[in-house]
């Protein structure tokens, strides 16, 4: 059997990004030797501010699904259909919000169009949310601030004013398209994402829902970039609020596109030429993504396998009722 064309890009570009790093660090040890002065206490307070970080964003997704699906939803059987669907995400991209989609079908009886409003709903809210967050802390603390000879804060800006409207002018476009009976199954598919759409724009309507989704993605924020600053302090490098504030940017939009697993090789690459863009350095941009990602993952594994993650990926990919 033939691999599909998509996995052989993926690995490609795997490959091809892991042969970039390996070839940059040979020729830079200097960067490299700041990994040595990495303690284990720094390591630990990075994974538990991980754990709290899942735990706070697992938390937002529960209060979006519930009020786009209008049903009650017990946080620890929710906590653990999340956790799993993160840990299967890392093996094949997309397989854990399958999996999280027939789970909460199944267990929690919460509809596929619901679950799809509420995904929608958690990247849109979660990244809106978060570049306004970010707006504010560069504009207040670093106004200066420039990447690449752009202004940090007119780019963050700009991009919090697209992402903002981006949802609400399709579900108006999608409005104006009538269904037409001849069209089978791409009107029912034009139906379906303008449910969902329609379902996640409309939830804004109740001031209390958008009130407690804009806390959570405050105490979200500030956990967020806790986990950058330890990262670059554990590594020896001084950086302020602004620059945080983007790399935590790039981290979220990267995780919306997985071009390999887990943007493993492509999200290093993109934090190292953020860094250089700042002038912090190539190499260091790169290293914060390793530590980010290492932690991160050992966060995630010492919740997902007391869960029993590996059993439900031995279950034909976790996708077995």
């Amino acid at each position: 059997m033939k691999p599909k064309l998509s996995t052989v890009i993926s690995w490609s570009v795997l490959i091809g990004c892991a042969g970039f790093i390996l070839h940059f660090f040979s020729s830079d040890r200097q960067s490299l030797a700041l990994l040595a002065g990495i303690s284990p206490a720094q390591i630990a307070v990075l994974v538990l501010l991980h754990v709290v970080y899942l735990g706070l964003h697992g938390y937002r997704y529960q209060v979006v699904l519930q009020k786009c699906s209008g049903r009650a939803l017990a946080y620890l059987a929710w906590f653990r259909i999340y956790v799993i669907g993160r840990f299967l995400n890392l093996v094949v991209p997309q397989m854990g919000n399958v999996y999280r989609g027939l789970r909460l079908k199944s267990e929690l009886r919460v509809s596929y169009t619901s679950y799809a409003s509420g995904l929608l709903s958690v990247g849109w809210l979660g990244a809106w949310c978060n570049l306004v967050a970010g707006v504010a802390v560069v504009g207040w603390l670093s106004p200066d601030l420039r990447v690449g000879g752009l202004s940090a804060f007119w780019g963050l800006l700009a991009l919090t004013l697209a992402v903002g409207i981006g949802p609400i002018l399709l579900h108006r476009v999608l409005a104006l398209i009538h269904p037409s009976g001849g069209l089978g199954a791409l009107s029912w598919l034009r139906a379906k994402i303008a449910e969902a759409v329609g379902g996640a724009v409309g939830a804004l309507r109740d001031g209390r829902y958008v009130g407690a989704i804009l806390l959570l993605s405050a105490a979200q924020f500030a956990i967020a970039c806790a986990i950058f600053f330890a990262c670059f302090e554990a590594l020896g490098i001084t950086v302020g609020a602004g620059e945080l504030v983007l790399f935590y940017v790039l981290l979220q939009f990267s995780t919306y596109v997985n071009i390999t697993p887990g943007n493993l090789g492509v999200q290093e690459i993109a934090f190292g030429l953020l860094a250089d863009a700042i002038h912090i350095g190539m190499g260091e941009g790169m290293l914060v993504s390793a530590l980010l990602r290492v932690t991160g993952y050992l966060a995630l594994f010492a919740l997902a396998l007391p869960m029993g993650a590996v059993d439900v990926m031995r279950r034909q990919g976790g996708l077995r009722p």
